[in-house]
């Protein structure tokens, strides 16, 4: 009986935008069009919200870094960010029919533009750690290091440092925020948004561990591992020994 559908897809969500994540989103989004329903999608630029997730969370460890500042590339791609309550005021609009749009899509983006490298320089401010030195990565590098998190998704560890998140991060494309803000009511800058939700010591930690978490949850198994391995030996030399008798 369901005749409304609201689909929040992404503004990668293109056929050539060489990540399975884009591409699983552009296919759902061909699905639902060809659907007999009213339906709407929804193309977030980059949402930023309380939390950390996928493509925000990395760009967090990158700012959290002590020291240096890495940027991916030259870091000129630039996004809309737009505030995770702004955006899901809009998709409550759109879900109970407050609006008129009806089978289109509908790019969500914030009133600001931003780069990269604007977006992780502002990231490390408003955690409250002083500017560091920049370093530009070449993106293949910064590729390989990533495959590391790709193979960690594997073994059950599962990180938003991966390949993935960079084709995300690195994708660019700018759109007319007007229609969306017509739907969800006045939406915040990114300095407005980051403004709004002042970092905590909780975000510091997050930022500063990211990179971190990996290699202690590959410490902490090894010494499992090792104590099981050693308590194991000891007590196959004990059932060798010879045994006592009166």
């Amino acid at each position: 009986g369901v005749r409304r559908v609201v689909h929040v897809s992404a503004i990668s969500a293109e056929g050539d935008v060489a990540s399975g994540y884009a591409k699983s989103k552009a296919k759902a989004d061909t699905a639902l069009a060809a659907l007999d329903l009213d339906w709407v999608i929804i193309k977030p630029s980059l949402v930023i919200g309380r939390g950390a997730y996928g493509g925000t969370a990395l760009m967090r460890g990158l700012a959290g870094l002590p020291y240096i500042l890495p940027l991916p590339g030259p870091a000129t791609e630039r996004f809309q960010p737009i505030a995770a309550d702004d955006l899901a005021r809009g998709i409550a609009k759109l879900a109970t029919g407050e609006t008129a749009a009806r089978r289109e899509t509908v790019f969500a983006a914030g009133p600001e533009t931003v780069s990269v490298g604007d977006i992780l320089r502002r990231l490390r401010a408003w955690l409250g750690f002083a500017p560091a030195r920049e370093v530009s990565v070449p993106l293949p590098l910064l590729r390989l290091l990533l495959r590391f998190g790709d193979a960690a998704g594997w073994i059950g560890h599962v990180s938003a440092a991966r390949t993935t998140s960079l084709t995300q991060m690195l994708y660019d494309r700018i759109v007319d925020a007007e229609p969306f803000t017509r739907i969800a009511g006045p939406v915040k800058t990114f300095a407005e948004t980051l403004q709004s939700t002042p970092a905590t010591m909780q975000d510091r930690l997050h930022a500063r561990t990211y990179f971190a978490v990996p290699f202690l949850q590959v410490a902490l198994a090894m010494f499992w591992i090792l104590s099981g391995l050693i308590a194991l030996a000891r007590a196959r030399r004990c059932s060798r020994a010879p045994s006592l008798r009166m």
